[in-house]
């Protein structure tokens, strides 16, 4: 099953998600996949989110894909090391994370 959220309410994605979630017929199964693409992306709530739908569902990856012009926000260098962050903490908690910016 896949979820396709076109979200212009700021913040409010974490409860769309949540309630889509619910609708899952297979909630129980072994793995289940998070894809991420987006214009814009809040990276610090990358993990945040992960670990609110890993209430619910077996979660065992994360792909985020999102455009490369969002790294003005924090730079490239801190953008890689939040990635690279993100990445060794859901990987401590069995989540397989990747990324890639679009041009």
């Amino acid at each position: 099953m896949s979820i396709h959220i076109l979200n212009k309410e700021h913040g409010t994605a974490g409860k769309i998600l949540s309630e889509s979630v619910q609708s899952f017929q297979r909630k129980k199964q072994r793995s289940h996949e998070l894809w991420v693409l987006s214009c814009y992306i809040d990276i610090d709530l990358i993990e945040s989110y992960v670990n609110h739908l890993l209430k619910s569902v077996q979660i065992t990856d994360v792909y985020l894909a999102f455009n490369f012009a969002e790294i003005y926000k924090i730079g490239p260098i801190e953008t890689k090391d939040k990635l690279l962050s993100i990445q060794s903490n859901l990987k401590e908690i069995g989540v397989d994370f990747e990324w890639k910016s679009i041009f």
